[in-house]
């Protein structure tokens, strides 16, 4: 099976510490195996230097290119945490935690009982001690059973609430952010994303398909109103560049989208456009938006071509 290199990835520097110090990022092939490292220089309590600490991670070189891997980096592309410590990647749907943790496990041999997690529920801290205890063991009881996430890995603090919000009924099972405390990691993967943006001019078809899957799974939302007929598929990105990316990928797949300067919403509405989503199965990765699209799309039948201005 075809491979993708991960040499080619490798950032130049690390940042770490306080100030976000920088130090050169250098790294060793050994067979199958690549090896990122770099030195920090470690001083003692009267602040003199007394010697040089080393830094390493070890990373598979090579990772499988099918459609999983490409699902899975559009997820991170569009959930992972853009620290520069830790690996953080959240959702609310164990599907996409199962798959995200499964890949991790596959290609970079990353053990599930590696992941740290906590839950998030956007609520108020109920007051009731019984309630809330009831409350959050169910929670925790519900992920543990419908994901790969291992209790022993439960931080402290298994479920957090949102203190400015308004919401005193949980009405879903809370949003789970799995982490992993990896600088070296968390940083290469950030730089992998980055340069995988362009990497991805040069795919197929398919590959584009299956990475829009993710980003639309992690980053899509679906708006309609039946009554005054508005159907749309949002994509968040909070920056220009990944907007004109994600417009260069869905054209090459045959669907416009609109893209806003200084707004992060990019927009895909049409049907000729809403139709070809639906053909590619690009909400698909995502069961709770895949049902509300599939909902939104009802009274639609055959698609229609987009309409071409003449020169």
């Amino acid at each position: 099976m075809e491979k993708i290199d991960l040499l080619q990835f490798v950032p130049t520097h690390m940042r770490s510490g306080r100030n976000g110090s920088v130090y050169p990022l250098q790294f060793e092939i050994r067979d199958k195996e690549l090896v990122l490292f770099y030195f920090v220089n470690s001083s003692n309590q009267v602040m003199t230097n007394c010697g040089i600490r080393r830094f390493s991670y070890i990373l598979p070189r090579y990772i499988t290119r099918n459609k999983r891997t490409f699902e899975v980096l559009g997820l991170l592309q569009g959930e992972m945490g853009k620290t520069n410590n830790n690996l953080v990647f959240a959702n609310n749907e164990p599907a996409i935690i199962n798959e995200t943790m499964e890949w991790f496990k596959d290609e970079l041999l990353i053990p599930f009982n590696r992941w740290r997690w906590s839950i998030k529920l956007n609520l108020v801290k109920p007051l009731d001690e019984g309630f809330k205890s009831e409350l959050e063991s169910n929670l925790v009881d519900f992920w543990c059973l419908n994901s790969h996430i291992q209790f022993d890995s439960k931080y402290n603090t298994g479920v957090t609430y949102i203190s400015t919000t308004k919401n005193e009924i949980a009405n879903n099972d809370g949003t789970i952010c799995i982490e992993i405390s990896s600088i070296l990691l968390a940083q290469f993967l950030q730089n992998l994303l980055i340069k995988f943006q362009s990497f991805l001019l040069y795919c197929s078809l398919e590959e584009i398909t299956a990475y829009m899957r993710g980003i639309i799974a992690a980053e899509g939302c679906v708006e309609y109103n039946l009554k005054i007929k508005k159907r749309t598929v949002h994509i968040s990105a909070s920056k220009e560049e990944e907007r004109q990316f994600y417009k260069k990928y869905l054209a090459r797949l045959g669907i416009n989208l609109k893209v806003y300067s200084n707004y992060k919403e990019t927009i895909i509405s049409q049907r000729y456009n809403l139709n070809k989503l639906l053909e590619l199965d690009l909400l698909s990765l995502n069961p709770t938006k895949y049902a509300k699209f599939l909902e939104m799309m009802r009274g639609y039948q055959m698609p229609i071509a987009p309409k071409i201005t003449p020169f």
